[in-house]
């Protein structure tokens, strides 16, 4: 669809979205495409699930984190004010 029919009324957009994912084309060249509500709120979801599962994948992430809870439950920790204090950058932030 060419960036003139982009600018047709919503209902109209809605026929091409029933054909497909339409691409806009400017000057010959895709420049973007339009999706549906739900499947854009879907792709965003399932991103979101590869993105953890890659993290949760990676030994030297899983590590950090274990170590992370360790200290945690060890009561190893300073918090943000703590920190902020020692680094005498209360009045900078």
């Amino acid at each position: 669809m060419s960036t003139a029919t982009a600018k047709k009324p919503a209902s109209d957009l809605f026929e091409e979205l029933s054909k497909g994912l339409p691409m806009i084309y400017e000057e010959g060249e895709p420049k973007a495409v339009v999706l549906d509500l739900h499947v854009f709120q879907t792709l965003l979801q399932r991103l979101d699930e590869l993105e953890e599962r890659e993290l949760l994948n990676d030994p030297a992430i899983v590590e950090g984190l274990q170590k992370a809870r360790e200290d945690h439950l060890a009561g190893r920790l300073t918090s943000h004010t703590d920190l902020i204090k020692e680094l005498g950058l209360e009045g900078e932030l």
